[in-house]
Formats: C-alpha cells, sequence, structure tokens
C-alpha cells in the first residue's frame, strides 16, 4: 500500500511558527506542510508519494522563493518558498506541485477533485 501526502498552497505570507502534537514539534517554520511532512512522512519510501496543489498565484507567492511584497517598503523580502524548504529536508517520496484553478466556479471545483483524484489508485493511504 503506497502512502500519499495531500495538500494544498494557500496564498497568504505565512509567518514563522512552531507546530506540535504528540510531543512531535517542528521547529520555526513558515508553512504547516513543513511541519506535517515531518510530523507524518520522516519515515516514508521512495514509493510513497507527496503531492502539493497550488493555484498559479500560491505557486508564485509560497512555492517559490521571495513570492510576496512588504506592503511598508513595497520590497519583496528574502523568503524561502515551500519547495526549496521541502528540497532541504531531503525526503525520500517523490514531491510532485500539481497545478489547479482557483476554485471560483463549480467548473472549477470539479477540475481541482479531477485533479486531487488523479493522483490516488486503489489501497492509497492518504494523508
Amino acid at each position: 500500500m503506497r502512502r500519499v501526502y495531500l495538500s494544498f498552497l494557500g496564498t497568504s505570507d505565512y509567518k514563522p511558527c512552531i507546530y506540535t502534537r504528540n510531543g512531535y514539534s517542528s521547529g520555526i517554520v513558515r508553512f504547516v506542510q513543513e511541519a506535517t511532512l515531518g510530523l507524518c512522512c520522516a519515515d516514508w519510501t521512495p514509493e510513497d508519494r507527496i503531492v502539493l496543489f497550488t493555484t498559479q498565484e500560491a505557486r508564485e507567492k509560497n512555492w517559490e522563493d521571495n513570492g510576496h511584497v512588504d506592503p511598508k517598503t513595497r520590497k519583496r523580502p528574502e523568503r524561502e518558498g515551500l519547495c526549496k524548504c521541502i528540497e532541504r529536508m531531503e525526503l525520500k517520496p517523490g514531491v510532485e506541485r500539481v497545478d489547479i484553478p482557483e476554485g471560483k466556479s463549480e467548473v472549477e471545483i470539479w477540475e481541482i477533485f479531477g485533479k486531487v483524484f488523479e493522483k490516488l489508485t486503489d489501497h492509497d493511504e492518504v494523508v
């Protein structure tokens, strides 16, 4: 049985924090995905999969580096995007980013559902 981690990356300017659960502590991270990957996927194998879904805006703002503009200075603060943060974790499963629409209509919502469903096979264990 293959394990599959699914998550959606948003567009917010995430702030560093520490996530804790049942004795696990993430350390200081910006993205909940870093924390949950560390908690749930640290012992996974190359047969398992990590799939992150992003809109174009989420990709530009949070998957890639330096995606936000400081409203006061109008400059781009240097911040690693989630892609680089996950690479640094050196997890064994492959990581796939999937483009999705914003979900602003019923058609787009069904398209998102279809893209998620395409990444799963029978008997996958989903996190």
